[in-house]
C-alpha cells in the first residue's frame, strides 16, 4: 500500500480504476481506502489480524482491499460463487475479525463470528473517518493475504502471502514488462 500511496502522490488526479458507469482517481481511491482503514480499525483490525473480503469486481473491491492492507491486516478473499460449505469452512478456519462485503452478497454467508461491514450500506459511517493515511508499521515478512488452496488433501488450506513476496513479484513484472507513462494494466 505504500507503493500505491507513492503513485497517488505522483498522479493524484489520474483515473486509477474504472467500472461500468463509475471511476475513481488515485486521490479518491486513496482517500476512500484510508477512511475504510480507519473505520475497520474500530473493530480491532490491525497487524496480525485477518479480514474476509467478498465483493463483485468493482471499485469498492479495490477500496476494500487497500483499506485492509492499510491497517496491517491480511485479507482473505472469498468468492460469492463458492458453495456455502466452502465459504463456511473458510470463515471458520481463517477466523477473520471482520467480513467486508456488499449488501447484495450478504445472503451468501452462513452464521459467523466476524463483524460484518457492508461498504455500500455502511458508507455514511465510513465516510466520516479521516481521509489521511493511517500510520501502520508493516514489515516485508508480515502477511498481506491468505489464499485457500483447492484442497488436494480433501480440505482447503490457507496459505499466507507476505507484503515482501507481493512486492518482489511486482518488481520482477515491472522489470520484465516495463510500463510507459500513461499505460494501463488490468
Amino acid at each position: 500500500h505504500n507503493v500505491f500511496d507513492a503513485q497517488c502522490a505522483r498522479t493524484p488526479d489520474r483515473v486509477a480504476v474504472k467500472e461500468a458507469g463509475k471511476q475513481l482517481s488515485f486521490r479518491q481511491l486513496q482517500e476512500s481506502s484510508n477512511r475504510l482503514a480507519h473505520y475497520i480499525r474500530k473493530f480491532g483490525v490491525g497487524p496480525g489480524t485477518r479480514v474476509a473480503l467478498c465483493f463483485d469486481r468493482s471499485c469498492d473491491m479495490l477500496v476494500g482491499l487497500l483499506g485492509i492492507l492499510k491497517t496491517g491486516a491480511a485479507y482473505v478473499p472469498l468468492d460469492s460463487s463458492y458453495p456455502a460449505d466452502r465459504i463456511r469452512f473458510t470463515l471458520e478456519d481463517a477466523d477473520p475479525g471482520v467480513l467486508l462485503t456488499q449488501r447484495k452478497l450478504l445472503a451468501r454467508f452462513p452464521t459467523h463470528r466476524a463483524a460484518t461491514v457492508m461498504i455500500d450500506a455502511d458508507w455514511n459511517k465510513i465516510s466520516r473517518e479521516s481521509g489521511e493515511s493511517p500510520a501502520t508499521a508493516i514489515q516485508s515478512g508480515d502477511p498481506a493475504y491468505v489464499l485457500y488452496t483447492s484442497g488436494s488433501s480433501g480440505r482447503p488450506k490457507g496459505v499466507e502471502g507476505t507484503h515482501g513476496g507481493a512486492l518482489n513479484r511486482f518488481e520482477w513484472m515491472w522489470g520484465r514488462y516495463p510500463f510507459e507513462a500513461g499505460e494501463v494494466c488490468c
